[in-house]
């Protein structure tokens, strides 16, 4: 399947993100891009979702991307885990126990992966949901959705945060959606430059300000505010970006480099947090002076995880990283 260079760049925005957050750059930042960042990935993997005949196919394609880079990232910052911390055999257990059940807390170093076995298993139950007749899938989505948020409200977590794949089945069928509208509708593909940039940052603008009117969301905590709200913030946010993404210039350095990192979304994912580990030190407690060896330190782990994707993709570790 021919890539999409907008999905390409709207991922990579939401991986920056991703970074950004474990860097922590203040509550009403952070409140911010869990309105929407994480929630993204869930409705960019149903706009690329196609239907399959063979499910024997499909799971060892999810397996093949998500479940070894899971597995591997996981293993690695374990090992890596015990020799830095110098942990007890008690410790490392434990956190094997989260490697291997309830990964949405106290994971060796890397926390992010929690995503890849909730898409995982969202896709997985999406798949068996598709070979329904429209109204009884979309009967299914909703109520399997709202079986996640009512999860959420009474504190039941279930392993691997198939909890919140409920949930991101529902954010699956909303792009899948979006695809079709996309497709079907060709005002939209002809939309002028100045006006995706127009949608693309009004839809931001509007977005922005529900996620404060909105509560608390942390997709990995499993806390979503007000639902409804939530599922329109992901996906007014997802369009608009999706926009915001389609003006950037194919010429452009920024571009190829974006695009890499979408390509490359699950290496980022899963090493950030490594390399993160040792710039951090680096940062300074004044605020003005923090905030810039902060954004100093984004660039720099941006340029690392770089060379990490190119090489890991040209060795035989490529298998690992789900290619």
């Amino acid at each position: 399947m021919q890539r999409i260079k907008e999905i390409d760049i709207e991922k990579a925005f939401g991986i920056i993100f991703m970074i950004m957050g474990h860097q922590f750059y203040g509550e009403s930042f952070d409140k911010f891009i869990h309105g929407f960042h994480m929630p993204m990935f869930f409705i960019i993997s149903g706009f690329l979702y196609r239907s399959k005949n063979d499910f024997v196919m499909f799971l060892k394609r999810k397996t093949q991307t998500l479940v070894v880079p899971y597995f591997f990232f996981a293993v690695l910052h374990l090992l890596v885990f015990f020799v830095m911390r110098s942990c007890s055999i008690s410790e490392f257990l434990e956190r094997l126990y989260h490697i291997f059940l309830f990964n949405h807390e106290k994971m060796p170093i890397c926390g992010a992966i929690w995503f890849l076995s909730s898409l995982f298993f969202a896709e997985i139950i999406y798949y068996w949901l598709d070979k329904l007749n429209c109204w009884l899938k979309m009967v299914s989505v909703v109520g399997l959705a709202s079986l996640g948020f009512i999860l959420s409200c009474y504190g039941v977590r279930l392993p691997y945060c198939i909890d919140v794949s409920l949930v991101g089945i529902g954010l699956l069928w909303i792009g899948e959606y979006l695809n079709k509208l996309f497709v079907r509708k060709e005002n939209l593909r002809n939309l002028s430059g100045k006006a995706k940039v127009w949608m693309g940052f009004l839809g931001a603008l509007i977005t922005s300000f529900l996620i404060f009117v909105n509560a608390e969301v942390n997709l990995r905590l499993a806390a979503y505010g007000m639902p409804l709200l939530f599922l329109f913030n992901a996906t007014l946010m997802t369009v608009s970006l999706f926009f915001i993404a389609s003006i950037f210039s194919k010429d452009k350095f920024y571009f190829h480099e974006l695009t890499f990192i979408g390509q490359n979304s699950i290496v980022y994912l899963g090493l950030n947090q490594f390399v993160l580990m040792f710039l951090k030190k680096i940062n300074l407690n004044d605020g003005v002076y923090n905030f810039i060896c902060k954004l100093i330190s984004l660039i720099v782990c941006l340029f690392i995880l770089h060379l990490f994707a190119n090489g890991l993709s040209k060795t035989r570790l490529k298998t690992f990283i789900g290619k």
